[in-house]
């Protein structure tokens, strides 16, 4: 596939009219025998666009896609397919426009019955299936039709346990007998298990190629990057903020699990003793996840000073966070500083290991990591 957009609006025009966006622009990669290879990005980024390109369904308005052998397309459920015919109706018709002979279509048919495990549904409408009924026909019937590339777009996220577990056997089997896989799919396991590259597409452009590992923890880790920056402190009252200092204790980047040392530099207008924390939030302000606050009142006189605190290990998932700093007159308890809308706020970045248990931790939004010894299992 080489230098490949597809427009949305009017495809005869090379130039775009207001509202009108390429939905995909300028992609181009190969896809070899015997290679899966993993499509990711946010909703919207251009991946089914992408494979309506491959598979024929749309045209693209400049550019090429370059077929070797037969295709197979699993790229949203039902479509091929007459809702008002039966299970083996539709079959029938496939067989017809691959150009199969009676006797290949019976052998189709037993061999879609056999996978799909529909039964006695084969002779219902398809109007009647639900949406994992329509989704082991459709997948059955693309297995079964022993195609050279198949594309799959999130076929597997409608599918129960055993034919989810099936079809990844299929998928395995079928790359191993030189089949070329082409994968959609927002499930960071299946992507992993499955494929040996990935593609991130954003906004209908290719931005990063390589090891489904490497490529999904760069999605995961943008999609969790907060959009708010620092909140400055209030200016009024005896003690105001001037700066919150995160230094990591090793290197540059505070990395999961690693120690972080919190600064605070103030300005008093008053003689007291405080108590003074911290707490963490996530990036929206939606979740409070930790704090800590002194237990011991420290003594602060007129003018500049600073706090530090030591954190020596910070089990955060990778992401950013925001630290939100808090300071209590010791003798009423009385707010200073509270640690609530007014307060200062700095964002704090955590990087995460490059593997694929960080990227499911990610993916499924988890927000810490514990240490955990694994018992090996009794008699």
């Amino acid at each position: 596939m080489h230098d490949i957009a597809g427009e949305f609006g009017f495809p005869s025009r090379r130039d775009l009219r207001p509202g009108e966006f390429w939905a995909v622009d300028d992609v181009s990669f190969e896809l070899r025998k015997g290679e899966a290879l993993g499509v990711i990005g946010r909703n919207g980024a251009g991946k089914s666009t992408l494979l309506r390109l491959l598979s024929g369904l749309l045209r693209p308005d400049r550019g090429e896609v370059r077929r070797r052998g037969r295709m197979g397309a699993l790229i949203e459920l039902g479509v091929g397919f007459n809702p008002v015919l039966t299970g083996y109706e539709n079959i029938a018709i496939s067989a017809v426009l691959q150009g199969l002979t009676r006797a290949e279509t019976a052998r189709l048919a037993d061999e879609v019955l056999e996978f799909s495990e529909l039964g006695a549904y084969m002779d219902a409408p398809l109007q009647s299936y639900s949406t994992g009924m329509k989704a082991r026909l459709s997948y059955a019937l693309a297995a079964s039709l022993k195609p050279d590339v198949l594309l799959v777009d999130e076929v597997l996220a409608v599918g129960d346990l055993g034919f989810q577990r099936k079809c990844i056997a299929h998928m395995q089997s079928y790359l191993r007998g030189g089949g070329a896989l082409m994968f959609v799919s927002h499930n960071v396991n299946h992507i992993q298990l499955l494929c040996q590259r990935a593609l991130l597409l954003d906004k209908g452009q290719l931005v990063a190629a390589g090891d489904p590992v490497e490529i999904l923890n760069q999605m995961l880790q943008s999609q969790k990057i907060a959009t708010a920056g620092s909140v400055p402190a209030s200016r009024e009252g005896p003690v105001t903020l001037r700066r919150i200092g995160l230094r990591p204790l090793a290197g540059p980047v505070l990395e999961t699990g690693g120690g972080l040392e919190v600064s605070v530099d103030y300005d008093s207008t008053t003689t007291t003793r405080i108590f003074w924390g911290f707490t963490i939030w996530t990036a929206d302000f939606g979740v409070c996840i930790t704090g800590n606050y002194s237990l011991l009142p420290v003594g602060i006189e007129p003018g500049e000073g600073r706090l530090s605190c030591t954190l020596p290990s910070l089990p955060l998932v990778g992401g950013q966070y925001l630290i939100r700093i808090g300071l209590f007159d010791q003798p009423t308890r009385q707010a200073l500083i509270d640690g609530g809308q007014t307060s200062a706020t700095a964002v704090l970045e955590v990087r995460a290991p490059m593997d694929e248990l960080s990227n499911i931790r990610m993916a499924r939004n988890q927000l810490v990591t514990v240490e955990v010894e694994w018992n090996a299992p009794g008699p």
